[in-house]
């Protein structure tokens, strides 16, 4: 199988190389064991396959796990000798793996994915650094715009349906299709049902 250069399996075996030559036990043998799983993982099925730069990474990344997953279980029995070196070859992965995003970068990439869309809101972007910030701004601009437009709606709708409610409320009631006023006192009712009955 050849590797085109430049991908990251190459990287590996590159570093590998240098580990090698500059005797550093640590990182030649960390690197040597991922580039093994990566073998492994390109004869595991009926036909041998050559890896992209993707799944090399996954590889990569599920054996960073593993380290993390063997650091914590040796810490928590006390061993921490073996604990220090899954989390040596543990920073020897990270060299290879994505950076970490910062924490305004994640920020902006949740308000992307949670926030409803509503008319003038801006696209998202799923790219991180400065246009996530910028993204960032423009959610805030947005979202200000929407309740500074909400409160002059409220303004003008509540005093509206107040009184409405107060005129329905004080002046009329319907019964039997026909209009009574509501204020007419419980003793005056009597009557003005039988002068109503007279007139009808």
């Amino acid at each position: 199988m050849s590797d085109a250069p430049g991908t990251l399996k190459e990287r590996l075996r590159s570093d590998l190389t240098e580990a090698i030559k500059d005797r550093d036990k640590l990182r030649s043998g960390t690197i040597r064991m991922v580039l093994t799983a990566i073998t492994e993982a390109e004869v595991a099925g009926s036909e041998a396959i050559e890896l992209s730069d993707q799944q090399v990474l996954d590889v990569v990344i599920r054996e960073a796990k593993k380290r993390r997953e063997a650091e914590a279980a040796y810490a928590n029995a006390g061993r921490s000798e073996l604990a220090e070196k899954e989390r040596a070859e543990s920073n020897v992965l990270a060299d290879y793996l994505p950076q970490q995003l910062t924490q305004d970068e994640i920020a902006a990439i949740v308000a992307d994915v949670s926030c409803p869309v509503e008319p003038g809101y801006p696209a998202p972007s799923r790219r991180s650094g400065p246009r996530q910030a910028q993204s960032a701004r423009s959610l805030s601009t947005w979202w200000a715009e929407r309740n500074a437009r909400r409160r002059r709606r409220n303004r003008i709708l509540l005093p509206l349906l107040l009184l409405l409610s107060l005129l329905l409320g004080v002046l009329l009631r319907s019964h039997n299709g026909r209009i009574t006023p509501v204020g007419v006192p419980r003793v005056y009712r009597a009557e003005f049902r039988d002068r109503r009955a007279r007139t009808g």
